[in-house]
């Protein structure tokens, strides 16, 4: 056994484990600032305003879970060499639509668009809503 995955591993590169197999996060995230909705020290007034006010809507909501409310707080704080590589998206351009549904319009005037990274340093929250990625390891693709 050990011969086939060494031969495995000649040919074909750094095995994946099973548990860590890339993933696919979609993001919404502004193209002169990398940073997200949420994010409020970077952008306009407009973008920071903006920010503001998804971040009262979505808290009050009970649908869009902190990151610390939906299991992804030892991603964030244990697993990190930093707090900033912690970047946030979904699972699908689907679920991402529907975590800024209302905002949607405002978001797209402003100019933030849907990115797809690829990333093997993640991890999935309880609620299956949102995904935590290690952004330094992440390839933006």
């Amino acid at each position: 056994m050990l011969k086939f995955v060494q031969k495995l591993t000649k040919n074909f590169g750094k095995l994946i484990a099973p548990w860590r197999k890339p993933m696919y996060i979609y993001r919404l995230e502004h193209p002169d600032t990398g940073m997200g909705p949420y994010s409020q020290q970077d952008g306009t007034p407009d973008m920071r305003a903006l920010g503001s006010l998804l971040i009262q809507a979505h808290s009050r909501s009970g649908l869009h879970p902190s990151p610390w409310d939906d299991g992804l707080e030892d991603f964030f704080y244990k697993n990190q060499k930093s707090k900033s590589n912690a970047y946030f998206g979904c699972s699908s351009v689907s679920d991402l639509y529907k975590w800024f549904e209302e905002f949607w319009p405002w978001l797209m005037e402003l100019g933030y668009q849907v990115e797809i990274y690829r990333a093997k340093d993640f991890q999935v929250s309880d609620s299956k809503k949102q995904i935590a990625f290690n952004i330094t390891t992440a390839k933006k693709i």
